[in-house]
């Protein structure tokens, strides 16, 4: 655990972040780095956690338009399967708890998930980053060049965004 101002850190986890091969990009064939996540909350020996950079790029809706809850959600489906087993290895995802989610958009009980790893609520946002400022988050390499990829309809994939990007945390409600 780290500190800085008044937030805490910890490490948990490694993703894929930054061009560690040389090769001028930071994609999957390089090591992932340990992932730095600010401490939200503390109860007793459970963290509720949000990274401190943000490290991938998902559409929330499908193509078709499908997943506009948070339950059918691409973003969902993507973070509870390929983001766990890629960032945690199997010690890791035991220490994950499972969360039961309500979609705040929808009063309809079989909206609500059991979720390892979400994004935060519009509420638990305003809990927990008050400030503005908190909001928004330094992006990895490894989002930018997805970013780029994601939103490049032309094809031509080989713009780049700022060393220095930000941009602001995805909310599930």
């Amino acid at each position: 655990v780290s500190y800085c101002a008044d937030v805490e850190y910890v490490e948990f986890g490694n993703f894929y972040q930054e061009d560690t091969n040389g090769d001028g990009k930071a994609d999957e064939k390089d090591e992932k780095t340990p992932v730095r996540w600010r401490i939200l909350e503390k109860d007793g020996d459970e963290l509720f956690l949000v990274s401190d950079k943000v490290l991938y790029y998902d559409y929330y809706a499908n193509d078709d338009g499908s997943g506009r809850k948070w339950k059918n959600s691409s973003m969902r489906q993507g973070m509870n399967s390929w983001f766990i087993t890629t960032a945690f290895n199997s010690e890791e995802q035991e220490a994950l708890v499972e969360c039961e989610l309500s979609d705040s958009t929808s009063s309809d009980p079989e909206d609500t998930t059991r979720d390892k790893v979400f994004a935060l609520s519009f509420d638990e946002a305003k809990r927990y980053m008050p400030d503005d400022e908190l909001l928004m988050a330094r992006c990895t390499a490894y989002f930018r060049g997805q970013y780029v990829n994601f939103t490049n309809t032309g094809g031509d994939t080989s713009g780049s965004l700022p060393e220095y990007y930000y941009a602001g945390y995805r909310l599930r409600t």
